[in-house]
């Protein structure tokens, strides 16, 4: 037993020093607060990583789990080297050959012959050390179970059933010990955490998280939403769904090509709780809106908060939307990390990009010759400007060239007498008038 456990420790440390050699450069070590910030412990209320003996066991079993995977890749690659030593030496015995490479033919087979028994040897003793690494992880997750269920148990008793952490508690626990039925009874499944832990902890690493809530109040959307308290819910949740975008995303893209179920878990995992995360935060926007229309509202107010309401209005369209509200918050918070004076300039450029109908929505009008124009068309009012529809009829075939308009300004709309189309294509100049009768 005592030589088995030392060559189990040497199989660990050769390994762990070729993989930590072959990776230097690309894996960074995990330290007690990468581990603690796994998104599912934070429910657990960790205070002191370095002494929590749930971050200790989660590290032991993550460090084991990753030296069995890479011992096996070694066995792996050992097999293949006897196979083809084998399949050389095979080769050699059925060649003929003349008496004067008898000799070093006979020298090659028996040096052949070392190699396989020293390759048969190494094998032996890797299968040794894999079945001692396979004890201890069984060993090391049965007390991850352990110390989880036991901080469940503290944790659970102190809390309201009803409230929002006891039922965090509840799926942490739920996904990290999940509890599955064998032959030979229930059992505890260690491959969707460990499948976490591995997934999760390089993505946690690569995401700046870095940008404090008071940088988002100063986005202008944010601003015009008179959403102007850092602590405020709507902050606290805009930030937990930028920061879970981010962790699917990460996981999205490593696992991508993946077909091993328990990864896969862990990505269902990751975008169920971006769903859950983008419709609180939709609900929160919507009940805040509600509140505060009634407050700003201009029956109430007068004229003179309009425009407020209107921008208050404009701010709720884009944050209530869940594909408006990530594009914008991402675009500002990438502008902020680099230089957060540009913050107003990026604001417009992000604005005539998604929202070119809102840019527009108050053109310029200049008269000459009794003749209205619109100054940059009407194309910059609708997303994918110009529709032109073919259609085929019989021999007949026609084309349709329609412009649409989607937020006709004030009374302007309403003095357009007609519309004159001009299309050019190189050489080609085609014009097309219509009344407003037409």
């Amino acid at each position: 037993n005592q030589t088995l456990v030392q060559l189990a420790a040497a199989g660990t440390k050769s390994a762990a020093a070729a993989s930590a050699e072959k990776d230097k450069d690309k894996v960074q070590p995990t330290t007690p607060d990468d581990m603690a910030r796994l998104p599912l412990l934070q429910p657990f209320q960790i205070q002191n990583p370095s002494t929590s003996n749930v971050v200790t066991t989660l590290m032991n079993e993550q460090t084991t789990a990753d030296t069995l995977a890479a011992l096996i890749k070694k066995e792996e690659k050992l097999r293949s080297e006897l196979q083809k030593a084998k399949g050389g030496d095979d080769d050699k015995d059925g060649k003929k050959g003349g008496k004067a490479k008898k000799g070093k033919s006979k020298a090659s087979s028996s040096a052949n012959a070392a190699k396989i028994k020293e390759l048969e040897q190494q094998i032996d003793t890797m299968q040794l050390t894999l079945h001692q690494i396979r004890q201890n992880l069984t060993q090391y997750c049965n007390w991850t179970v352990g110390m989880l269920q036991g901080e469940y148990s503290k944790l659970a008793v102190t809390l309201d059933p009803e409230s929002e952490r006891y039922a965090d508690l509840e799926e942490a626990i739920s996904f990290l010990c999940p509890r599955v039925k064998t032959e030979e009874g229930d059992s505890y499944d260690h491959d969707q955490r460990l499948a976490y832990v591995r997934e999760t902890l390089p993505v946690l690493k690569k995401i700046k998280s870095d940008v404090p809530p008071s940088a988002l109040v100063e986005f202008p959307y944010l601003k015009k939403f008179q959403c102007d308290d850092p602590a405020s819910p709507i902050i606290s949740a805009l930030m937990d769904e930028m920061h879970q975008l981010q962790i699917t995303e990460q996981i999205r893209t490593r696992l991508e090509k993946t077909k091993d179920a328990s990864r896969l878990r862990v990505l269902k995992h990751a975008e169920d709780q971006l769903d859950t995360r983008e419709v609180a935060t939709s609900e929160l926007v919507r009940k805040f809106y509600r509140k505060k229309s009634i407050k700003l509202h201009p029956d109430r107010n007068g004229e003179r908060m309009r425009p407020t309401f209107e921008a208050f209005t404009d701010a709720r369209t884009v944050l209530s939307d869940v594909k408006l509200r990530q594009s914008y918050l991402r675009g500002m918070l990438d502008v902020y990390g680099y230089n957060p004076a540009l913050i107003e300039q990026s604001h417009e450029a992000w604005e005539r990009k998604h929202r070119p109908d809102k840019v527009d929505a108050r053109p310029s009008v200049s008269e000459s010759k009794g003749t209205l124009k619109l100054e940059g068309g009407f194309t910059h009012q609708v997303p994918r400007g110009v529709m032109i529809h073919h259609k085929r009829e019989g021999n007949k075939y026609m084309v349709t060239l329609s412009v649409h308009v989607l937020r006709p300004v004030h009374e302007f709309y309403g003095r357009v007498r007609s519309v004159r189309v001009v299309l050019r294509n190189f050489d080609d100049v085609h014009v097309i008038k219509m009344d407003r009768s037409q």
